[in-house]
């Protein structure tokens, strides 16, 4: 099964991610998967990927690679991981994910990696939405470090605006895959870190 946890920058994605990964030993993270990898079984579910996915992935669009060749790489190694880790019947939580990954080129280049969603409709990709007050995202974002992505692509601070967009795009995005594995989890609702920690585990497992 994937788990992928989504929300617009600054919420919390990667930490309750992380959180999540330490408090349930079951789940695989990045590291776990790409450690189970040898370099001819990259290499082999590299080119199942490719034939897997050509007809549903822009592999090459401009923005995946002209300026930041990380972008694809990430998209890369997501699907290799995402392959690996449904054809061994691993549960598998990436750090930044695909829905994210497409989520954050619509946002701030208006371009979409994925040709349709259909992907995402399968039982085995379950999303986990995490919400928040608009405010306290704004507080949240403007105080970690600003991201070197952003840096090079000169994505601006107007971060009102960009957690808004996200949450048009993410709203979108649920609405075209009307999928029964989505869950929301409101932050505003934990008094605790521990508290939201246990609720994420307990709609993974369920």
């Amino acid at each position: 099964m994937i788990i992928e946890i989504i929300g617009p920058p600054g919420i919390g994605k990667s930490y309750y991610g992380s959180k999540v990964l330490e408090f349930n030993n079951e789940i695989y993270s990045d590291t776990d998967i790409r450690n189970e990898l040898s370099s001819i079984k990259k290499i082999i579910i590299s080119i199942k990927v490719i034939i897997r996915f050509i007809s549903t992935v822009s592999f090459y669009k401009p923005i995946l690679w002209k300026n930041n060749q990380s972008y694809f790489r990430s998209l890369l190694n997501k699907l290799i991981y995402l392959e690996f880790a449904v054809s061994n019947k691993k549960i598998y939580l990436p750090d930044e994910g695909l829905i994210s990954i497409n989520l954050s080129i619509k946002t701030f280049f208006n371009k979409e990696i994925f040709l349709n969603n259909n992907f995402f409709k399968n039982d085995y990709y379950k999303i986990i939405i995490l919400e928040l007050n608009h405010n306290k995202n704004i507080e949240r974002i403007s105080n970690r470090p600003y991201p070197p992505t952003w840096e090079l692509f000169e994505i601006g601070n107007n971060y009102e605006e960009i957690i808004k967009e996200y949450k048009k795009n993410i709203q979108k995005f649920i609405e075209e895959i009307d999928n029964g594995n989505i869950s929301s989890l409101n932050l505003n609702d934990y008094s605790s870190n521990n508290q939201i920690i246990e609720r994420l585990n307990t709609l993974i497992e369920n």
